[in-house]
Formats: structure tokens, sequence, C-alpha cells
């Protein structure tokens, strides 16, 4: 059994509810601070696609900024009637999913190279 990546292994989730911490059961585990190995590993894969669709947006950002005939990312946020952080969060959240679909279509061996790469604080590119 690995430790729970959502909890640290507690059982329990504290989160701002309203301007209080409110602590619950982690869901993810069950509250018992364990998840099984296939759980972890994807876990895991969840976070390579996460790290993945940072940098996608960011890359995005940098892009409509520099077009000289573009009007850049914070009016295109104020646009959606949005602000640049919220804006930046859902293009991540969208982006992560695509990632995770197309990590899921890897061979297994290619999966664990970018968990390992993740662990070891190197750089993953967006595929």
């Amino acid at each position: 059994m690995c430790k729970c990546s959502r909890c640290g292994g507690s059982g329990y989730e504290c989160y701002d509810e309203d301007g209080r911490m409110v602590q619950d059961a982690c869901y993810h585990c069950g509250a018992t601070g364990q998840v099984d190995e296939e759980t972890h590993f994807h876990d895991q894969l969840h976070y390579v696609a996460q790290e993945m669709a940072w940098k996608s947006v960011k890359q995005t950002i940098r892009n409509m900024n520099s077009d000289p005939d573009g009007e850049g990312f914070e009016f295109c946020a104020a646009e959606n009637m949005m602000s640049p952080y919220d804006m930046e969060q859902c293009m991540v959240y969208e982006r992560i999913g695509t990632f995770m679909d197309e990590l899921s279509a890897l061979s297994f061996e290619e999966q664990k190279e970018y968990i390992r790469k993740l662990e070891a604080n190197e750089d993953i590119s967006p595929i």
C-alpha cells in the first residue's frame, strides 16, 4: 500500500469553507491514509498531466502576450469576465484531461518514464 497523495497519509483533508477550516474524511483513500499501487500510479500520471498542462498554459500566455497585433492574455481574460488568475486555472483544468488521454495512450514503460522524470524533478515537456 502507498501513502495517499491527497491527504498525505492522514486520512483527512482540510479545506477552507466560508472562511473557516473544515476537516473531513479523505474520499480518495476512504480515510485510511493509504491507496493501492494502481491508484498511486494513476495519481502520479495525473501529476505528470498537471505539470504538462501548466507548461502548456504558460507557453500559451507568453504567446498571447508577445503577439504585437494581439490584445494580450489579461484582455482576453477580461473579455471572458474573469481575472487572469481564474482564466489561467480554467485553461489548466481543461488541458489536464487532454494530457491524461494522451498519457493513457502511451505504453506502460513510457508512462513509467514520465513518472520517473516527475519524481526526479526533471523537465517534463508537454506531449
